[in-house]
């Protein structure tokens, strides 16, 4: 696991890309608590992204706040930090600059 804290008050250097579609509610769980990656979709192609943090930000469940990596498509091996709708299964993310 990397340490990536979620912070979702943190300026983000990079402009959002949009959530077109993805997982519903149950997949986006399990995936995330058994380690898989998650797949979703934006106008660049599709993503996979590795959830290390996950976080409800509604009373309902059904809205997320995320920061993990991309393991597979544009940008891999970025951290991303995101929010998504698992009812609409749309949403956003961006990349998070690295202090290397």
């Amino acid at each position: 696991m990397h340490a990536h804290t979620l912070n979702t008050d943190a300026p983000l250097m990079m402009a959002p890309v949009q959530i077109t579609n993805g997982p519903m509610k149950s997949e986006l769980v399990a995936r995330t608590l058994s380690n898989l990656p998650v797949n979703f979709q934006t106008p660049c192609g599709s993503v996979e992204v590795f959830i290390e943090e996950i976080k409800e930000t509604d009373p309902g469940g059904d809205h997320y706040s995320f920061v993990g990596l991309i393991v597979a498509g544009a940008r891999t091996g970025a951290p991303v930090q995101g929010k998504y709708d698992t009812q609409a299964q749309i949403g956003t993310m961006t990349v998070v600059p690295t202090l290397n």
